[in-house]
């Protein structure tokens, strides 16, 4: 038997997949690991992208989080093809503490 699904359905399902229906209580180094990597064109819309999938969020906590030589559990800011700004968690966890790179400007 096929289970058929309403747009309804498959929206709530991508909206809780995507960290944005409920929204919860994860740090930014948590969301960026839950979602991959977070992309935009402008690096601001990288703080909004993380911001907005969190109760409780304040201004600069995602530059923070890139900052060079924070906390263990932080994230690395990156500039990929046509400067695109992405920032990653997976690359924290791959090169270790130690060995972090330092954010481009």
């Amino acid at each position: 038997m096929v289970e058929r699904i309403t747009w309804p359905q498959a929206l709530a399902w991508r909206m809780q997949r995507h960290l944005l229906e409920p929204v919860g209580t994860r740090s930014v180094a948590e969301v960026v690991r839950r979602l991959g990597a977070v992309q935009a064109q402008v690096a601001t819309a990288v703080e909004l992208a993380v911001r907005v999938r969190r109760l409780q969020s304040s201004p600069g906590e995602v530059a923070r989080a890139a900052t060079y030589g924070s906390s263990p559990a932080s994230i690395i800011r990156l500039k990929a093809a046509r400067s695109t700004s992405h920032i990653c968690r997976y690359l924290c966890e791959i090169i270790g503490p130690r060995n972090r790179i330092p954010p481009l400007s």
